[in-house]
């Protein structure tokens, strides 16, 4: 996309031509003041004034693009990093965070995936200084995508919306995580018992059964990873997962699993047994599949012997 430049000097009147594609939210023009400028430019400027001021005009004009292409969106996404890396003081980086969030309201889960895959191209250029931020960035993306999530109104919907969550993660993140996505992926992981699998089974109860089977299937890609920190992260949560099983049935004879559960169960310990078993397994993650493997068995023995037993 062909770019012009800006005649004016930082507070003067230069004009600026017309640019030949109005499409793209990077070469939508935007008047603050006497100055023309780009979403772009402006969003990364060193005056918050200019810098609000083009996050409102964006919101506006994404109410009327909502459906941007990827590239688009990566240009928009490009603006944004810059639009927080510029914000300063606690107060004002929160805010910051919480209204580059927001704009997902509008352009959905295509603004998440945009926002994830910013992340990772963007994660090794971040300094010790403003990594709290980016930090608080993922989080508060998070909480937004498990509301639109449970926002669903349908199983089906609530289903759908939560497996394109995952698969945007997995995608753009996880996918990458022996390369440039590693150390974002490590901190999701961190966040995947606590904030993602605990909200979504608190919400929707009655899912459980889905909402398992949807969001520890990233976790076994990451297990035969040749990436050394990754399958063991990938392997905690999967054992904290298996323990909250497992707890759930100890010292209570009454407790039972319904039938889809022991399936998954039983499709989790056979998973881990030929993964484990597999030649070609990375000796870092054999021990640690095996020992998921038993744990996964414990599980079926204590919780759904007479169901996963029908499945042997």
């Amino acid at each position: 996309m062909k770019m012009n430049k800006e005649k004016g000097g930082d507070d003067g009147g230069g004009e600026e031509e017309e640019s030949t594609d109005q499409k793209a939210p990077v070469a939508k023009k935007l008047v603050v003041g006497k100055r023309v400028t780009t979403f772009a430019r402006a969003l990364a400027s060193s005056r918050k004034k200019v810098r609000d001021l083009a996050l409102e005009a964006l919101q506006v004009w994404l109410n009327k693009h909502d459906n941007l292409s990827d590239v688009e969106m990566q240009k928009l996404w490009k603006a944004l990093f810059y639009y927080i890396w510029m914000a300063d003081k606690e107060t004002e980086i929160e805010k910051a965070i919480a209204r580059v969030v927001g704009l997902s309201d509008i352009a959905g889960m295509p603004f998440i995936r945009g926002l994830f895959k910013c992340m990772v191209r963007e994660w090794h250029g971040i300094d010790r200084l403003r990594i709290d931020k980016y930090y608080l960035l993922i989080n508060e993306a998070l909480d937004k995508s498990l509301d639109i999530i449970l926002s669903s109104g349908s199983k089906e919907q609530f289903a759908e919306t939560l497996s394109e969550f995952v698969a945007i993660l997995d995608e753009e993140v996880f996918s990458k995580s022996g390369k440039e996505g590693k150390g974002l992926t490590l901190h999701l992981l961190e966040k995947w018992t606590d904030k993602v699998l605990k909200t979504l089974l608190d919400r929707r109860p009655k899912a459980t059964t889905e909402i398992l089977a949807i969001v520890i299937d990233p976790l076994f890609d990451l297990l035969s990873s040749t990436d050394v920190s990754s399958p063991k992260k990938a392997s905690q949560v999967l054992d904290s997962v298996l323990s909250s099983w497992i707890k759930s049935g100890e010292g209570n004879a009454e407790t039972e699993i319904r039938p889809p559960r022991a399936v998954l169960l039983f499709a989790v310990r056979t998973k881990l047994f030929n993964m484990a078993s597999d030649k070609d397994a990375p000796e870092n993650s054999r021990e640690m599949l095996y020992a998921l493997w038993n744990k996964s068995k414990r599980s079926c023995d204590l919780l759904a012997p007479e169901e996963t037993s029908k499945l042997m």
